[in-house]
């Protein structure tokens, strides 16, 4: 992102951008994904994770037309319950996305009645290289989060998700 604002700079003072060519290439993220995909270590540490999930049955609408979740309600983040989230995270020593995730996986679980559940994770998968954090792209890999929420506070929920994640 540096290097497309250093650009953009010079753009804006007349000068011609200089552009380094890094030395990581996407490819080489092509490729470790590749290899890591392959590798009997992480075949089977999926395997592990996947292991005895139980069956997730959504709940199933009674007609056509009709909502399958009755208490479903779409829910506006106000000001206020925005900053109330932000000060829980702060005062857990966690970043907002982990107390968001914990919310996610706590209505998972409701509404699949299940204290075991599995949602879908964004992560980034840029190369932990000297200069990866200059090549520009998206390396980005979602990828399936199992939680066993039993016997979760709020607290530890959270700080489950930052661990697990």
């Amino acid at each position: 992102f540096s290097q497309v604002m250093h650009a953009y700079t010079e753009l804006l003072a007349g000068q011609a951008p200089t552009l380094q060519s890094p030395d990581l290439s996407y490819r080489d993220f092509i490729a470790l994904e590749q290899r890591t995909l392959q590798a009997a270590e992480t075949q089977q540490f999926w395997r592990d994770q996947m292991a005895s999930l139980p069956e997730a049955k959504v709940p199933e609408a009674s007609g056509a037309d009709e909502l399958a979740y009755p208490d479903m309600r779409v829910v506006t983040i106000d000001r206020s319950l925005s900053d109330q989230l932000k000060a829980f995270a702060q005062r857990e020593g966690v970043a907002l996305k982990f107390v968001l995730l914990g919310a996610h996986m706590k209505a998972l679980s409701a509404l699949l009645q299940s204290d075991d559940v599995v949602s879908g994770v964004v992560l980034n998968g840029r190369l932990e290289r000297a200069g990866g954090e200059e090549h520009i792209g998206m390396f980005l890999n979602s990828l399936p989060f199992r939680l066993n929420l039993a016997g979760h506070s709020w607290h530890s929920l959270v700080h489950a998700c930052m661990e697990h994640e």
